[in-house]
């Protein structure tokens, strides 16, 4: 984001409350205060108070990994990760905007040309100076070297600024207000429901695609379907930098497939074996004998056939020819 704390200009305390209005915002670790902006409480909480986080971070129940805030409770915390980092409601049962996943790092964006800049900046290796990048703010056309320097003239680094279409707001709680502007998404990407309203679309995916008391155990390797692949803690703090997009902490998983939200490995799973399981096939090791007698491991099928002794043959599940 910033190279330094230097790169941020300070507005005089008096020129603050008195000319323009603006908030001040203080430190919760310290008596330090008075600045002019949510953005300069991050850098300076990130850079004094590493201690205190990485404290936060190891000894809280229920920490988010993205921004180090506590919460009294898991559902509190999950609230917290829908509305202020999903840009989602609190009761959403899937992101209700449209997603953009970078398929090296699994960050995660709201805007196509925001990825587009992150993975040539991030993990682009050539063309440093030719390579053309186009500002997610005004479309506006740069190479590469130069989209640092130009994002400082909209702010986008600020960590206020919203990430569909990086508007600079005065604060988080401006933002939030800003967000309803731009609508949600409510489209169902397994079946094409699409609607306008929130509750409508919350009763389709409970209706159609939400199933219980299923055994998770069926079903292996659905990490990679998910973000993050691996649980990872964050906790550096929300500063948003301009190639960086949001990285999840472990309480959340995001299905790539249809955006949905899931708490833990089985619900994970029980998601992936009720709405995916025409995509992800699970192989069953079934041996079945021609007489329609199944078995699970091939020991118990030669036992069958042994004591019958008479004309049966092998059959693997989804094969028609004798083994």
């Amino acid at each position: 984001m910033f190279r330094s704390s230097r790169d941020i200009v300070r507005i005089n305390h008096k020129e603050s409350t008195c000319r323009n209005g603006d908030e001040l915002y203080g430190c919760e670790f310290c008596s330090e205060g008075g600045w002019s902006s949510e953005t300069e409480v991050e850098i300076h909480r990130n850079g004094k108070h590493k201690k205190e986080l990485k404290d936060i971070l190891n000894e809280a129940d229920y920490v988010c990994g993205i921004c180090v805030q506590q919460f009294n409770s898991g559902k509190e915390l999950l609230t917290h990760i829908k509305t202020d980092h999903l840009y989602s409601s609190e009761n959403a049962y899937r992101v209700e905007r449209e997603i953009f996943v970078c398929n090296v790092c699994c960050q995660l964006f709201f805007n196509k040309l925001h990825l587009i800049v992150h993975i040539k900046q991030k993990h682009g290796r050539d063309k440093y100076k030719t390579d053309i990048v186009e500002c997610p703010q005004c479309n506006d056309k740069f190479k590469r070297k130069q989209i640092w320097l130009h994002t400082h003239t909209h702010q986008i680094q600020s960590i206020s600024s919203c990430r569909l279409c990086f508007i600079k707001l005065p604060n988080r709680r401006e933002l939030r207000e800003h967000l309803d502007t731009h609508g949600h998404y409510f489209k169902c990407d397994m079946c094409g429901y699409n609607s306008k309203r929130s509750y409508l679309f919350n009763q389709h995916i409970e209706e159609c695609h939400k199933k219980r008391n299923v055994d998770a155990k069926k079903l292996k390797r659905i990490r990679r379907y998910f973000i993050p692949r691996e649980d990872v803690l964050e906790g550096k703090g929300q500063i948003l930098m301009i190639f960086r997009g949001v990285l999840l902490s472990n309480l959340v998983k995001i299905c790539i497939m249809c955006r949905e939200i899931c708490v833990g490995y089985r619900q994970m799973s029980d998601h992936i074996i009720h709405d995916h399981s025409t995509i992800i096939q699970m192989v069953k090791h079934e041996y079945r004998c021609m007489c329609g007698e199944v078995f699970n491991n091939k020991v118990l099928l030669k036992h069958h056939i042994f004591k019958l002794k008479g004309d049966h043959g092998i059959l693997r599940a989804g094969d028609e020819q004798n083994v």
